[in-house]
């Protein structure tokens, strides 16, 4: 009897066990799935989630796919690129930001790969769709609120008829979009090794475009580089900007691929693949398929911009925009030298970037509307049977140089010269910085010597300082021509820079410094042409109105330069305008901007 007890005893104390682990398992094995419900509609969707410490992710393809959008993964699965109507997010696992239209996206918690799919917080999701997400555990629902993804004809109504117009004569056609960006939020996000020494203050919009038709991952997580197979092409479509300084279009090189057996080895070179079209040049003959005809008017006006290695393309667009019951003649190109570019959408192509610039409108408001939701749409024609391209010639570079030169300003400078020294003597040490060309190179010349040129443009002469340490104490100043009141630009400015990461800061614009020479020193009243000079001070605080404070960075976003750390100053010049051309001054013709490094005695 005592013996059975014992055996029913044992049985009961073995079976208990494995009945509740038997149990549990039938728990945690089963997915956490929830019903995707979207503007109050529940979807025939599931969509799979996975807790972490820092909050939930979702599946992305199940996501995506639930809401009518498209998801790729970066290749090897190292990051995530999900688009929803123009918008477009991408992100690297583990980052603690993303981006969605080129603007920052905290990744709370970071996307990550897990069994071979990716996973993405809810945050970066809404902001993709530009609407809200909640999770209901409890419920196993994931409730969605989003407008409607914009398509093409949206922001441009001709656009549309453009884009049945070349779908009828064999292309797919995709929207992507046009999105103010900031270098220095790139950079510190780590999706550039440096912030191209940007235009401090200005604005640069790039183009995202979308994925290959037929991609089955992207190359690169940034979304605003971009690959083309040798006869595909973008086309913008819309109105010039409202009146401004100055704006450009261009296509870019932006990085080369090193090896044929790692994607992932490249060098940035970001050099324009030609001159730019540009708010002065944008009514020349050899920018339209038709010489004399009506042209696209600077500011304000509707045109086409094709972009592209193909002639078959841009001939086909030629009779798209004619479809639609629009002007041919507003067509302009933009030609992808492909002498220049491994093309293709393998993973081992070099990569493209599209910028558009645009500073110091007249009506800030006015720009600000415009840079916030630009008056464009961007369409990416693939043909759907893939061809070889017919090759379009590169267009001539442009010739710098006007023959006026700024050799008369030299004795006013010298005495500007005179009067800081006699002003910041007795104060400080003075040390007086060399000042070079910068970012001389570009195109073939940039591409073979695998030199980062930053973005550079021919619109511009660019010049920068030696190095010095910005210490607490330090103040430099900044002096010379103001090469727009001496018509050898249309908009020139100076920034600070830190040397590491290329982050600028100012941006001073020659309408701020206008004629601050006399203002700062009344004695020289007499000197010939003193009201074309100009001085400005950078500082670690304010010493007058006319300091630019530069701060440390103490965020570590890169919106400050530290004690102590490297940096220069650059100066742009933008467009000569009594060069023929159009373009940026000669170096012969001006007198370089100068520098001076005081430090407290």
């Amino acid at each position: 009897m005592d013996r059975k007890i014992l055996r029913l005893l044992a049985l009961f104390f073995f079976l208990v066990p494995l009945m509740t682990s038997c149990e549990g398992s039938s728990d945690s094995d089963e997915p956490n799935t929830a019903t995707l419900v979207l503007n109050d509609v529940a979807k025939d969707t599931t969509v799979e989630w996975q807790n972490t410490a820092d909050g939930p992710l979702l599946d992305v393809a199940q996501f995506m796919k639930g809401v009518g959008g498209r998801f790729l993964p970066v290749n090897m699965n190292t990051g995530i690129i999900a688009q929803y109507g123009k918008r477009i997010g991408f992100a690297s696992n583990g980052y603690a930001y993303g981006m969605v239209q080129v603007q920052l996206c905290p990744m709370e918690p970071a996307c990550m790969e897990d069994r071979g799919r990716l996973w993405a917080p809810l945050g970066f999701l809404a902001q993709v769709l530009d609407g809200e997400i909640e999770m209901d555990e409890e419920k196993r629902s994931v409730v969605v609120s989003a407008p409607v993804p914009l398509e093409v004809g949206d922001i441009v109504p001709e656009s549309k008829g453009v884009a049945a117009a070349l779908q009828k004569i064999g292309y797919t056609v995709q929207q992507g979009d046009i999105c103010l960006s900031n270098a220095v939020e790139i950079c510190s996000a780590g999706y550039s090794p440096n912030a191209n020494g940007n235009n401090a203050g200005f604005p640069y919009l790039c183009i995202q475009a979308p994925l290959p038709p037929d991609a089955k991952h992207a190359i690169l997580p940034v979304q605003f580089a971009y690959s083309l197979r040798e006869d595909e092409g973008l086309v913008i479509i819309g109105k010039t900007p409202p009146p401004c300084d100055y704006y450009s279009y261009r296509s870019y090189f932006l990085n080369l691929c090193l090896s044929g057996s790692n994607p992932f080895e490249r060098q940035k070179i970001y050099t324009q693949f030609g001159d730019p079209i540009n708010s002065y040049n944008i009514q020349d003959d050899i920018l339209y398929p038709s010489p004399g005809g009506s042209k696209v008017q600077p500011f304000e006006s509707f045109f086409v911009l094709v972009s592209t290695p193909d002639r078959q393309l841009y001939d086909d667009v030629l009779a798209a925009v004619g479809e639609a019951g629009l002007d041919p003649n507003k067509v302009l190109l933009d030609i992808v030298d492909p002498n220049l570019i491994h093309l293709g959408n393998d993973d081992f192509a070099d990569m493209i970037n599209f910028l558009h610039r645009f500073s110091n409108p007249e009506d800030k408001g006015a720009g600000n509307a415009y840079v916030n939701r630009p008056t464009l749409e961007i369409l990416r024609l693939t043909p759907n049977t893939p061809r070889a391209a017919d090759f379009l010639a590169p267009f001539a570079p442009r010739e710098r140089g006007s023959g006026q030169t700024e050799d008369y300003l030299m004795p006013a400078v010298d005495a500007l010269r005179q009067a800081i020294i006699s002003h910041y003597s007795g104060k400080y040490t003075i040390r007086e910085l060399p000042t070079y060309i910068w970012l001389g190179k570009t195109g073939s010349e940039a591409i073979n010597a695998l030199e980062d040129v930053l973005g550079e443009t021919r619109d511009t002469l660019y010049l920068n300082s030696g190095l010095f340490e910005f210490g607490k104490e330090t103040v430099v100043v900044v002096y010379g021509v103001n090469h727009t009141a001496a018509s050898k630009s249309v908009y020139n400015n100076v920034s600070c820079y830190g040397a590491k990461y290329f982050n600028g800061f100012g941006g001073i614009t020659n309408d701020m410094y206008n004629a601050t020479a006399a203002e700062r020193f009344p004695n020289l009243s007499d000197v010939e042409n003193i009201e074309k000079l100009y001085i400005w001070q950078f500082a670690r605080k304010a010493l007058d109105d006319q300091t630019f404070v530069v701060h440390q960075d103490v965020n570590r976003d890169l919106k400050g330069i530290d004690y102590d750390d490297e940096a220069f100053m650059a100066f742009r010049n933008y467009i000569d305008p009594g060069c023929p051309d159009r373009i940026g001054p000669d170096p012969d013709e001006i007198i370089f901007d100068r520098v001076m490094v005081l430090e407290p005695r």
